[in-house]
């Protein structure tokens, strides 16, 4: 089976494409595990400024079985 040349030249570009698509899902999904939420943020801030003035005894465990989710 011959393709024309135009039908040829379509698959290539639309594979092309499918594989830009696969490459940007790919990027979407590292940025979404390196960024942060502002929530996150808010929370790293916090613990900065506590360590920060050694105010270490205001840290609390995430294991703490006293902590309720």
């Amino acid at each position: 089976m011959n393709l024309s040349p135009s039908t040829a030249m379509e698959r290539s570009i639309l594979e092309a494409v499918r594989e830009v698509g696969r490459k940007i899902d790919e990027l979407r999904e590292l940025l979404e595990d390196v960024l942060l939420s502002p929530e996150e943020y808010m929370m790293i801030k916090e613990v900065d400024e506590i360590v920060e003035e050694k105010k270490l005894d205001e840290l609390m465990s995430l294991d703490d079985p006293k902590i309720s989710p």
